[in-house]
């Protein structure tokens, strides 16, 4: 479960458009990745996650479909930079280990987290930057709770069955 950065792309919505095709493409590379998004519910900003690299440049185009027949033309929009968030957060006083006896232990360890608080989902790291993945650890132990972790990509994937 690798951290998401996200392009945020807001426009002027046309008055009667169906929807509107947006297309993004790392500014130097060659062809766009164009998603339709119905003006249905539509908010603002679109966010877009899939393939999104953190500080790089993206030329976006948008254009208003009105009807199956009619669409207008692609409106280039200034290069956008991708989101750099999240923000890492220091969580001091847990206990990590490979086992729950191992785990429950200690509560000198730390770890770096895009979650103020662990839950289910939180990516785990040993630097404030997000580079280094916490792995090998299987068991970590915060706050009371025994939570299981993905010992190769270093995220916490359930409550353990086993509690301490």
């Amino acid at each position: 479960m690798p951290v998401q950065y996200s392009l945020n792309i807001t426009f002027t919505p046309v008055a009667g458009a169906l929807g509107y095709d947006v297309c993004y493409k790392q500014t130097n590379a060659a062809n766009y990745t164009c998603n339709f998004y119905s003006a249905t519910g539509l908010t603002f900003p679109i966010v877009i996650t899939t393939g999104i690299v953190c500080s790089v440049n993206y030329d976006v185009q948008v254009r208003a479909v009105c009807s199956e027949e009619l669409s207008s033309e692609y409106v280039q929009h200034m290069a956008h930079k991708a989101e750099c968030t999240p923000e890492f957060y220091l969580i001091t006083n847990i206990g990590l280990g490979t086992t729950a006896g191992d785990a429950c232990s200690s509560t000198e360890d730390s770890v770096y987290s895009h979650c103020a608080a662990l839950a289910v989902n939180c990516l785990l790291y040993l630097d404030a930057n997000g580079t280094s993945p916490l792995t090998g650890v299987t068991k970590l132990w915060d706050n009371g709770v025994l939570y299981d972790v993905d010992p190769t990509l270093g995220y916490i994937t359930q409550v353990s069955a086993v509690q301490c």
